[in-house]
C-alpha cells in the first residue's frame, strides 16, 4: 500500500475491504459473497472484513480437526471391525 501513498491515491475504507475481499484465493469467493452482502447500511469496512476472516479461519480450522478426529474414529473403528472378524472366523475353524 506505501506505493499508493507516494503517488497520492486514497484508498478510502470501504475500497481497501473491498481490495481485501477481491484477492481471496477462489476457494473463499462465497465467504466473501456474504460479506459483502450482509454489511450494515451497505457499507463495507477494513474492520468488518477483518473481523469476518479472522472468524471464518477458525471456523474452517475448527471443522477440520472435527473432520480429522472423525475419521480417525471411522479407521478405527473399521480395524477393530476387520480384526474381529478375522478373530471370529478363525476360532469357527
Amino acid at each position: 500500500m506505501n506505493r499508493f501513498t507516494t503517488v497520492k491515491l486514497d484508498f478510502n475504507d470501504e475500497l481497501h475491504a473491498l481490495f481485501l475481499l477481491s484477492s481471496l484465493p477462489d476457494t473463499w469467493d462465497a465467504f466473501a459473497q456474504t460479506v459483502s452482502n450482509s454489511v450494515p447500511q451497505g457499507k463495507l469496512s477494513t474492520d468488518i472484513v477483518t473481523n469476518s476472516l479472522f472468524n471464518e479461519e477458525t471456523r474452517r480450522k475448527t471443522y477440520t480437526v472435527g473432520t480429522d478426529i472423525a475419521q480417525a474414529f471411522v479407521a478405527e473403528s473399521m480395524r477393530m471391525s476387520t480384526y474381529r472378524g478375522q478373530r471370529d472366523g478363525e476360532s469357527s475353524h
